[in-house]
């Protein structure tokens, strides 16, 4: 299989001036159909902006990723949904609906799903490990159900598990995912959500030994993985160029490995960020980094 070369687009459909740089980088896009952003008020869907991105990947020949569609960070959840904070059987009742006119929309038009992601580690609604599982297991099933045609995958971020050096947990994310797995639910492929840096929320850098070393026990899962990277570009020894290098000595190790079907560039605009800063493609200022260049290159080499 040819590998994915996918960006996240966020907020907006891309300027003209970025689409001959984004379609030589990318032949895949990632559009997450936040829930905040579509049902910000309960029961009323707003399509407009997820539809505007769909037609613009659909008019460029962009592969489209639907997802995550439930993400546990409080910035991609509507503000109502904390009414249920507690109830969590209406919370699986509610969350399932707005899967399913989500599916139901745009099945069809999306070639893969990604159900959930940042379970484990994101705390919003105050979910225990067993309601997280029974969660993603609620969302794979809804989706399975409007759509039987389109793979489906969950994604964990901080797949080192650095999470639980800050707080008690008993699952690590390979774990969760095994329990996942075994559920025989029909996942089709694992997400890594791999946020480059040193905050409470990235994943450390690591060197290319152990990078290798992390991506081949993730494979014993025997099933496809699908990367989703942030690497900075401003503070501390972050500078545009460590961005692009990290690129260049990472993206040959990480398709070496068959296991490896797409890598997903989880920022494209610095001004869209809400965690993870200067971790774009494209500066505040409007201009590409070098790093949106070197992906052309490397898509040519490895996913002409």
């Amino acid at each position: 299989m040819v590998p994915l070369f996918a960006v996240r687009l966020s907020n907006s459909v891309p300027r003209p001036a970025l689409a001959a740089p984004l379609l030589a980088g990318f032949n895949a896009v990632t559009i997450p159909f936040a829930w905040g952003t579509i049902e910000a008020d309960e029961g009323r869907q707003n399509w407009s902006q997820a539809d505007a991105k769909l037609q613009w990947c659909q008019a460029n020949g962009l592969r489209i990723c639907g997802g995550p569609l439930i993400e546990l960070e409080r910035h991609a959840l509507p503000d109502w949904i904390y009414l249920w904070e507690g109830d969590f059987d209406n919370l699986l009742i509610v969350a399932g609906d707005y899967v399913r006119a989500v599916v139901k929309r745009y099945r069809g038009k999306v070639h893969f799903w990604n159900a959930t992601g940042r379970l484990i580690t994101g705390e919003a609604l105050g979910l225990d490990e067993e309601q997280k599982l029974r969660l993603a297991g609620k969302v794979i099933e809804t989706i399975r159900a409007v759509d039987s045609q389109a793979p489906v995958l969950v994604s964990f971020d901080q797949p080192w598990a650095e999470y639980m050096a800050r707080r008690e947990a008993e699952l690590s994310p390979l774990q969760f995912a095994e329990a996942l797995v075994r559920s025989d639910l029909g996942i089709a492929g694992i997400g890594l959500e791999i946020n480059v840096g040193t905050g409470t929320n990235n994943t450390l850098p690591r060197d290319l030994f152990e990078f290798s070393n992390h991506l081949d026990l993730w494979g014993t899962l025997g099933l496809p993985l699908l990367l989703s990277l942030r690497v900075p570009s401003d503070g501390g020894s972050f500078t545009p160029g460590w961005q692009q290098h990290w690129l260049e000595r990472y993206l040959p190790l990480i398709f070496a490995r068959p296991t490896v079907q797409a890598i997903i560039w989880n920022q494209l605009l610095d001004t869209d960020a809400v965690d993870f800063p200067h971790t774009g493609l494209v500066d505040s200022g409007g201009h590409a980094k070098p790093a949106l260049a070197a992906l052309a290159v490397l898509r040519k080499k490895y996913s002409a």
